[in-house]
């Protein structure tokens, strides 16, 4: 049995929405402030620990995880700015439970991770969150913590993240969540490219995405107000080439 003492627990809670927050909680850790996790997690561990908000950081020399663990059953990997994505899966319904056919739970758990360097030293930040929580009225950074309010990200550590492709601050949730097509693809100068490149992203999660009121207007996700949902609407069902909407 695991002693209270001995238990792996979250770094700390709350909604890594850039690698500006990363890099914020990887501060906290190399101060001290907070606690990288030491080891991989239990099975039980993992159904008690892993839930919305909570974020972990380990590196591997120290804790001796290669691939993190949580048991749960994750979906294709897909980049959003400079983070990993992957969402949640859950056996399709009818299906027995020896069945190797999943599909997305629209209700579960989304995984995020980025990996931050320091001193030649790779620091791996695993997150999770719902769709509710991040999109929704609790959508928020990780600056609220009391821990971190007065946590100032060291000039050197910031310099040694070359290999990210964003700046530090760039909210891919809010600034731009899709990426898109590189120049020359006859694709991208299409009106329709950004919601296209929408889908790509976001997957079976862009039912949650549309639900909540989101739209992606010039390729950046916007929370739209009630009174144009209905012609936002619209603009999706023109982007499938279905009938019955009045564009002009």
């Amino acid at each position: 049995m695991t002693s209270p003492h001995n238990r792996c627990q979250p770094t700390c809670h709350g909604f890594v929405r850039s690698a500006k927050d990363a890099l914020l909680v990887l501060e906290a850790c190399l101060q001290g402030h907070l606690l990288h996790v030491p080891r991989g997690l239990l099975a039980k561990e993992a159904r008690q620990a892993v839930q919305s908000g909570a974020v972990f950081v380990y590196e591997l020399g120290s804790s001796g995880v290669r691939d993190w663990e949580d048991f749960r059953l994750w979906g294709q990997e897909a980049q959003l700015g400079d983070f990993r994505i992957q969402t949640e899966l859950v056996n399709s319904p009818g299906l027995g439970s020896n069945s190797s056919e999943y599909r997305a739970n629209g209700a579960g758990l989304t995984r995020q991770s980025i990996t931050l360097q320091w001193n030649k030293t790779q620091h791996h930040i695993v997150s999770y969150f719902s769709w509710d929580d991040m999109m929704g009225p609790r959508r928020g950074g990780i600056t609220g913590s009391a821990t971190l309010n007065h946590i100032n990200v060291r000039q050197e550590l910031l310099q040694q993240q070359q290999h990210l492709h964003h700046p530090p601050g760039f909210d891919p949730f809010v600034d731009s969540a899709v990426q898109r097509r590189p120049a020359g693809d006859n694709e991208a100068s299409s009106p329709d490219a950004p919601l296209k490149d929408a889908e790509a992203v976001w997957g079976h999660l862009l039912h949650e995405f549309h639900r909540l009121g989101w739209r992606m207007v010039d390729g950046r996700p916007r929370l739209l107000d009630p009174s144009i949902h209905e012609v936002a609407t619209a603009l999706v069902h023109l982007r499938d080439g279905e009938d019955g909407f009045d564009a002009s």
